[in-house]
C-alpha cells in the first residue's frame, strides 16, 4: 500500500516481541518496495492494551490512512482494537479510512467488532477484486469511515 499510493509518512505496528523478531526485519529486507527515499518509515510497538504504546503511536499521527489485518482473535481485543483506530484515525477529514483484513477465525469476536464499530464508524463489506493488497481468499476487508466528521474545539 504504501508503494502503491506513495505516503509521505508510514507508520507500521506491532507487538514488541514481534517487532523484534520480524517486523523490523521485513521491513528493512523490503525498506525499497515500502516507498523508498521519499517516504518517512517509522516502525513502533503498539500493544493495543498499554497506554504509553497507544499514546507514542497516536501522537504520530492523526492518520488518514489506517490498515489493520489479521487483527481479531477474541472477542476481548475487539474493544482495544477499536480504541487504537478511534485514537489513530483522523476525525476531522472526510477522506479518513481504515481498512480491516480478518478471516474469521471468532464468529464472536468478528460480530462484536460489526456491532461495535457500528457504533461509531460506517462499516462497508469492501469487495475484494477491488483492492489491491486482499490476496488470501479466506479474508473479508472492512472499509470504516467515521460517521460523521468531528469538530475539533478551538482553544483560546
Amino acid at each position: 500500500l504504501a508503494r502503491d499510493f506513495a505516503f509521505d509518512e508510514v507508520v507500521m505496528t506491532d507487538q514488541s516481541r514481534v517487532l523484534e523478531n520480524v517486523t523490523r526485519e521485513n521491513v528493512e529486507m523490503n525498506r525499497k518496495e515500502i516507498g523508498g527515499a521519499a517516504t518517512a518509515l517509522h516502525v513502533m510497538a503498539l500493544d493495543w492494551e498499554v497506554e504509553e504504546e497507544l499514546k507514542a503511536v497516536s501522537e504520530r499521527g492523526p492518520f488518514d490512512v489506517v490498515v489493520g489485518t489479521d487483527v481479531l482473535f477474541g472477542v476481548h481485543l475487539v474493544a482495544p482494537l477499536l480504541r487504537v483506530i478511534e485514537r489513530t484515525l483522523s476525525d476531522t477529514r472526510k477522506s479518513a479510512v481504515c481498512y480491516i483484513c480478518v478471516q474469521r477465525r471468532s464468529p464472536d469476536a468478528h460480530d462484536e467488532f460489526l456491532r461495535l464499530a457500528g457504533e461509531k464508524f460506517a462499516v462497508v463489506a469492501v469487495e475484494k477484486a477491488l483492492v489491491a493488497f486482499s490476496e488470501d481468499d479466506e479474508c473479508e476487508i472492512f472499509e470504516l469511515r467515521w460517521k460523521r466528521a468531528k469538530k475539533r474545539k478551538s482553544v483560546d
